[in-house]
């Protein structure tokens, strides 16, 4: 799979984003097909992003952060983790802290 930059004016439109779409534009790679296959290798950056995001954002329908005993030790990923997870809001919302503020998410503005 190729590593390509995102598709900035695609992406602005999207209002709710699964966990590897999230992931690769906030490293701001164009996200990979989905299901990414196990023997697939997301790069190092994306699968750091992934699980911050996962342990930092809640779910945009329940509000709950995903818990750590949800993942699986033998892969490092989330077992049984598909569809839709993160709204634009709460990623925006997020990347928004002033650590974060100097990145240029460029996906998430209007």
């Amino acid at each position: 799979m190729t590593n390509e930059p995102i598709d900035v004016e695609y992406w602005r439109d999207v209002e709710v984003f699964t966990v590897w779409q999230a992931a690769f534009a906030m490293c701001h790679l164009e996200p990979w097909d989905e299901p990414i296959l196990t023997t697939a290798k997301p790069p190092d950056v994306v699968e750091k992003m992934r699980t911050t995001l996962l342990a930092n954002i809640a779910h945009y329908q329940t509000g709950q952060v995903f818990a750590q005993s949800g993942w699986s030790c033998k892969t490092q990923r989330p077992i049984q983790l598909s569809g839709l997870y993160f709204s634009r809001q709460s990623l925006a919302d997020w990347a928004a802290v002033p650590l974060l503020a100097s990145q240029p998410w460029q996906f998430l503005e209007r």
